[in-house]
């Protein structure tokens, strides 16, 4: 079930609301997990079918524990010559 993400500008000078919507988790074609999309504080309101709301916020919470552990945890690795990180980040870092 798609989540909505906003992002509302309305007091540049220039005046924009975003929003879209997608699953938090997103899968490929062999159901292997390519992406995650989480900003809780970009989240809008979520547009499902009543019935769907309670199973929703279920795996919402789970994952917001599993995401909260991991974070608390970090990810840590030294790196050796020859090796390299990489990150498809989907975001630009950014300021105020």
């Amino acid at each position: 079930m798609p989540a909505t993400f906003v992002k509302d500008h309305a007091k540049r000078e220039h005046p924009v609301l975003m929003s879209y919507r997608r699953p938090h988790l997103a899968l490929s074609a062999r159901e292997e997990l390519v992406g995650v999309f989480w900003s809780p504080p970009f989240e809008g309101p979520l547009l499902a079918p009543a019935a769907d709301v309670p199973q929703y916020y279920e795996a919402y919470r789970h994952l917001h524990r599993r995401i909260e552990a991991a974070a608390a945890t970090g990810v840590q690795h030294r790196l050796q010559p020859g090796e390299m990180a990489v990150f498809n980040n989907r975001r630009m870092l950014h300021g105020p």
